[in-house]
């Protein structure tokens, strides 16, 4: 059984809403127009390893993470996967 599709489009939506709904001037973030956002989505089951790795690099990613947290976000923010805005333990 492979994974559910997942609507790119919409993913690609949802990080674009990003630019106007803050004050961070995102354009310079490592995820800025990355051709696979669902990275920065994973499933539970899935790895968020090299979202994680670009996140690394990212002039933004201490002020991504916090607006993770500030807005109770899912997914991948400053390299930190979290769950309505907390840090998701992972076990190895």
């Amino acid at each position: 059984m492979g994974r559910p599709p997942r609507d790119t489009h919409l993913l690609r939506a949802l990080t674009q809403l990003l630019v106007p709904s803050s004050e961070i001037d995102w354009a310079d973030a490592q995820c800025s127009g990355h051709p696979e956002p669902e990275l920065w989505f994973p499933f539970p089951s899935e790895s968020f390893d090299v979202a994680a790795r670009l996140c690394a690099a990212c002039p933004l990613r201490q002020a991504c993470y916090e607006f993770g947290i500030d807005n109770h976000l899912d997914g991948v923010w400053g390299g930190v996967d979290l769950m309505y805005g907390r840090t998701v333990a992972h076990t190895a």
